[in-house]
């Protein structure tokens, strides 16, 4: 398998079901959207998917193929998402979060 298909199997975070580039099927898509939001809400986490994107799912509860996990360990530009992750926090207000309905 090439590097380029590897990324793209579908069901994978990698690609779509129509080779769209999308992030795959709906268990992918959720997986990625939980890893996502814990590593904005929670640097440490984000520090962990960042080093073991498997054992950082696992700690919340989600399955990460394999395969999902190779995209995130070397297709993700982390040093992009470095760059701009901490104004983002920052943008949350995350230490004036209260109890609530939401949160």
């Amino acid at each position: 398998m090439d590097r380029d298909s590897e990324f793209l199997e579908e069901g994978s975070m990698g690609g779509g079901s129509q080779g769209d580039g999308s992030y795959g099927s709906t268990p992918a898509r959720g997986a990625l959207a939980r890893l996502a939001l814990e590593s904005l809400l929670d640097a440490d986490f984000y520090e962990r998917v960042k080093d073991d994107p498997q054992r950082a799912a696992e700690s919340i509860g989600v399955e990460l193929s394999d395969t999902d996990a190779a995209y995130l360990k070397s297709e993700v530009h982390w040093s992009v998402v470095d760059a701009h992750i901490a104004e983002m926090r920052d943008a949350l207000h995350l230490g004036v979060m209260r109890a609530g309905p939401l949160w």
